[in-house]
């Protein structure tokens, strides 16, 4: 147990190409959906993985204080029947940016609502001699994050990462976890220091093996939607379903995950 519990941060091997890390955390369980007795009706396992790192160039950062943040909207289905979960992304996250002219090197709004507002922070606690800022602040619908070391577009796939590529190497993937779907993100630009940015995922566990978790992404602008790449429902993906009798094609299938049944 000493081996498990008293492990040393710097053997955590990251994949290089993300650059510097500063945390990671990993967590997940199982839902009780109802109780009786002595027997539980288990829900879907579920689990989320948040990293806190540096921008990819690691420089001192100079100007005025300033942020960029977004939350992705996801529908989640279950059908027990199998173990399956449904990730279904339902738009392209709201999102807001403070100090525009900062940001711009960083990250951009997809779209823009119009509107503009002032934020002010200070704190009298640290001394008269202390700096405070006055930012505008823009609200919008989805993000483009271009400043490392994970970038992403919230109008496109890149919201869902392999589990292979972010987490490190020597972290064991769980039997049947999903990849990890984006939920919210941060970047926040601090004077004197080096800018920051912390990532939310969310994943699932099947037991029923790992092809047996499915998501789709949403196609802003359309009723259109285009899978991960993932197996729709393991070895029953055949498509039509003609060998089983059964319809498992991807509309089909869909269309029963926001049933909530198959």
């Amino acid at each position: 147990m000493g081996e498990e519990c008293c492990l040393l941060v710097g053997g955590i091997e990251f994949n290089p190409k993300y650059g510097c890390i500063i945390s990671i955390s990993m967590n997940s369980r199982t839902e009780v959906v109802k109780e009786c007795g002595d027997v539980a009706l288990l829900g879907p396992t579920t689990g989320s993985v948040n990293l806190t790192a540096y921008v990819r160039e690691m420089e001192i950062y100079a100007g005025c204080q300033a942020s960029a943040n977004v939350s992705i909207p996801w529908v989640r289905k279950y059908a027990c029947e199998g173990d399956v979960v449904y990730y279904i992304q339902s738009g392209k996250g709201s999102a807001s940016i403070i100090g525009q002219d900062y940001v711009d090197p960083y990250a951009k709004l997809l779209s823009d609502t119009g509107r503009r507002y002032y934020n002010i922070s200070a704190n009298v606690g640290q001394g008269p001699t202390s700096i405070y800022a006055i930012q505008e602040q823009v609200d919008g619908s989805g993000l483009d994050y271009y400043g490392g070391p994970i970038d992403f577009n919230t109008g496109q796939g890149s919201v869902v990462q392999q589990w292979e590529d972010i987490m490190p190497v020597n972290f064991l993937k769980p039997e049947g976890a999903t990849p990890l779907y984006l939920q919210s993100f941060n970047l926040n630009l601090n004077p004197g220091e080096i800018p920051q940015v912390s990532y939310s995922f969310a994943f699932g566990i099947t037991g029923g093996g790992s092809n047996a978790i499915t998501s789709a992404l949403y196609t802003p602008g359309t009723d259109s939607f285009f899978t991960t790449g993932e197996p729709l429902v393991g070895t029953l993906n055949t498509g039509s379903g003609a060998s089983t009798g059964r319809d498992y094609s991807y509309g089909s299938l869909l269309r029963q995950a926001l049933l909530g049944r198959r």
